[in-house]
């Protein structure tokens, strides 16, 4: 034995074998490693595995992991299966005999799929679940990310995501590792499957029932949901796994896919047909606040006996601004962002087709980042390249898989590819607010990929893809073209610039702004002599976007716009329902409502009450108007013009209620220096002015910091000039302005 041998030899005994010698390098850009889990321990009661390089073009047969990093989510004072030591956030394994030291959670996971493949089926009865479990656990090798990627390897990790999809996509069978299991999360597991099994058609039937009354479910076929049993599912459901950003590839693209929790198993399709059906069933919501500190037993019980728009009413006058700003809707975001993970399989098959026949056709990235702009992830560039590996790669051309950018690097690179693959300005429509930007010294212009993006853009950058897109609870489906297609162009081989050099065309200067708030109306007031210089429909038209919102037959084919008369009718009459509630309070109790931060000499003494009423009956035509001012000391509440059934007039007042508090999320009234008014982003300010860009969809607000630069503020809604009417008009013309 030579020294350099012997000396390797002690060194080993010293200190144990290098943790880096097992990391061998690949021999292709497409090899992969699996594990292959020992049933035995280590004489130290360490897990053993034992790695082997495949190559993913010879087709490897391979179960893949998707699980989180950090803490699953299972309650930490319950007992758990399987149960570790609290404190200690690292164990050691061994793999190929070298220690490697993996995550509380990647070892709960070894624990619990070696014992699975060991004990085989023993802890099931049913034969149809011992043949699943066998299919799942004892078939395939298994890769994890975080022991079959060497971590320490910047250069590695790069060149494994950009294989990522294929992993996924390739394997047997994805393994979805929820955590250990708690005390509730059987019932959660049977509950869940419970609601999956429900037939679409009696969900719809059974829309805006009780969920907390006996009576549903008899017609629904499944045993009684109790308060208990909602609270296991949510807790199941709020676990950590269903907020990352990296999971959602590894669901997407998987061919198969099953939940595995402790030891409890179950096929990952339930889980998206349970949040379907408790969206049809109008349920969600109500999962959403269980538990909520604000949310009292009495509150639920009252379910049972009040009328969805009276409770629904009852909470705009208890929390005005919380249920116009969009939090209510937002409580339910996790059925949302699971019904999300759904549909984003719908685009899987053109991205097939596309792979297959080689074109260059694209799905707009953008898309995807909208779906799951609520997930989370540790490193900020993976917010962008989770998601690459569902999109072709005309879709993100020009964009370089690389860790060892800077962040503000790879989010301006990112920006540029999707205006490139869009031919378009539609993702400067995904800038948020600048309080809201997690990412510090981002040009303006470039959206904040991190940071959790609250309202909904007016062009969320949809091409030629209608049949693939994804419906998102409150997107708009409008589509506007203020430029006109007006080509544009970025500067090539410059993707690094935080500068961007834009065509476009001054329109108006921002002279006023307000938020709509029905309830605190009052606002208002500086905005309404031009308000009121316009038709009384030029007001609810400019706030819902110009579309259509209210459908009376819910059979109905979509109409997407413009809005209708109806959509006129039920804002009116949804406005009076919340004029109705201040005016019982009242009549009932004036002392209550009296006061009112302006203390002004001009309103010193008149109720509250009546100031909103003021400005209500200016906003409103005095023919949809159900309370007239004669009538205001003693309205009757059935006193109504708005003639449909009790049934149709809730489920409008709800969709009215959803589509102005999505559509005004963040955004303010604004007007204008030549008298116009429209909509902008929540931070607009006087002296802003109004642009249309080529290639935008939508105009945009500039904030003017010297020498033809400007700061990108966001976007604008203007109703005469959507569709390009300014631009058709031959005295403008265009100038060069750059966005810092």
């Amino acid at each position: 034995m030579d020294e350099l041998a012997e000396l390797a030899q002690l060194m080993e005994k010293e200190f144990g074998p290098r943790v880096d010698s097992m990391y061998s390098t690949f021999p292709n850009r497409t090899s992969i490693r699996l594990l292959d889990v020992s049933q035995d321990l280590d004489p130290n009661d360490r897990i053993q595995c034992q790695i082997k390089i495949v190559d993913l073009n010879h087709a490897p047969k391979y179960s893949a992991l998707s699980y989180t990093w950090g803490d699953p989510g299972a309650n930490p004072d319950d007992e758990h299966i399987p149960p570790l030591p609290p404190g200690k956030d690292e164990y050691e394994i061994l793999c190929d005999g070298h220690p490697l030291k993996v995550t509380k959670n990647c070892y709960a996971f070894l624990l619990s799929f070696r014992k699975a493949k060991a004990t085989d089926t023993n802890h099931q009865s049913s034969r149809k679940n011992a043949e699943f479990i066998e299919r799942t656990f004892s078939s395939y090798l298994i890769w994890i990310d975080a022991i079959c990627i060497n971590q320490s390897s910047l250069g590695e990790r790069s060149s494994q995501v950009r294989i990522m999809d294929r992993i996924y996509r390739q394997a047997q069978q994805v393994i979805v590792w929820l955590g250990p299991s708690d005390s509730s999360t059987k019932l959660a597991v049977q509950v869940i499957a419970n609601l999956a099994n429900i037939p679409i058609k009696k969900c719809r039937e059974l829309f805006m029932t009780s969920p907390l009354s006996t009576d549903p479910y008899e017609r629904l076929g499944i045993p009684t949901i109790s308060k208990k049993d909602f609270m296991s599912v949510k807790a199941l459901l709020e676990r950590s796994w269903f907020a990352r950003s990296w999971t959602v590839q590894e669901y997407v693209l998987a061919r198969d896919t099953v939940l595995f929790c402790g030891t409890l198993i179950l096929p990952f399709r339930a889980v998206p047909d349970a949040a379907r059906n408790l969206a049809l069933l109008g349920w969600d919501h109500l999962l959403a606040s269980l538990g909520d500190e604000d949310i009292e037993e009495t509150d639920l019980k009252a379910e049972e006996s009040v009328t969805g728009t009276t409770q629904m009413l009852r909470g705009l006058h208890n929390s005005k601004e919380d249920f116009f700003l969009g939090r209510a809707t937002a409580k339910s975001s996790f059925v949302g962002a699971i019904l999300s993970l759904h549909y984003l399989k719908r685009i899987q098959a053109e991205v097939s087709r596309e792979r297959w026949l080689n074109t260059k056709d694209n799905i707009p990235l953008q898309m995807v980042l909208l779906a799951t702009t609520h997930k989370q992830c540790f490193n900020p560039v993976d917010k962008i390249y989770a998601f690459l590996g569902l999109l072709p790669e005309a879709s993100w051309d020009g964009l370089v898989v690389d860790y060892s950018m800077a962040t503000q690097d790879v989010y301006i690179q990112a920006t540029r590819a999707m205006m490139r693959a869009t031919q378009s300005l539609s993702i400067l429509s995904y800038v948020e607010e600048r309080p809201l930007r997690t990412i510090s010294d981002l040009p303006s212009w470039v959206p904040d990929f991190n940071a959790v993006r609250s309202p909904l853009p007016l062009d969320w950058g949809l091409t030629t893809y209608a049949e693939t897109m994804i419906p998102i609870s409150g997107q708009r489906m409008v589509f506007f073209n203020v430029s006109l297609s007006t080509p544009f162009s970025i500067e090539p081989n410059n993707d690094s610039n935080a500068k961007l050099s834009v065509k476009g065309m001054w329109y108006d200067k921002v002279v006023e702004t307000s938020r709509f708030i029905p309830g605190n109306l009052q606002e208002l007031a500086p905005l309404l002599d031009v308000i009121t210089s316009f038709p009384r429909e030029r007001l609810w038209r400019t706030l819902l976007a110009d579309e259509h919102v209210i459908a009376l037959d819910s059979n109905a084919p979509p109409v997407t716009f413009p809005a209708q008369e109806i959509d006129g009718q039920m804002f009116a009459y949804y406005l009076s329902q919340t004029q109705w509630l201040m005016l019982v309070e009242l009549n009932s109790d004036p002392a209550t409502i009296e006061t009112h931060d302006d203390d002004s000499p001009e309103n010193s003494g008149i109720p509250y009450a009546l100031r909103e009423y003021d400005v209500f009956e200016e906003l409103i035509d005095p023919a949809l108007n159900p309370i007239p001012r004669f009538m205001i000391d003693c309205y009757d509440p059935w006193i109504e013009t708005l003639n449909l059934p009790q049934d149709i007039k809730e489920r409008g007042l709800q969709r009215m209620a959803k589509a102005l508090s999505v559509r005004m999320l963040d955004r303010v009234l604004l007007t204008t220096e030549k008298r116009r008014y429209g909509t902008g982003m929540m931070s607009t300010k006087k002296g802003d002015e109004i642009w249309v860009l080529a290639g935008a969809k939508v105009p945009y607000i500039l904030r003017p910091k010297g020498y033809g630069e400007y700061e990108f503020v966001g976007e604008a809604y203007m109703h005469d000039i959507m569709y390009g009417e300014f631009v058709v008009e031959k005295e403008h013309v265009w100038s060069d302005i750059t966005l810092v």
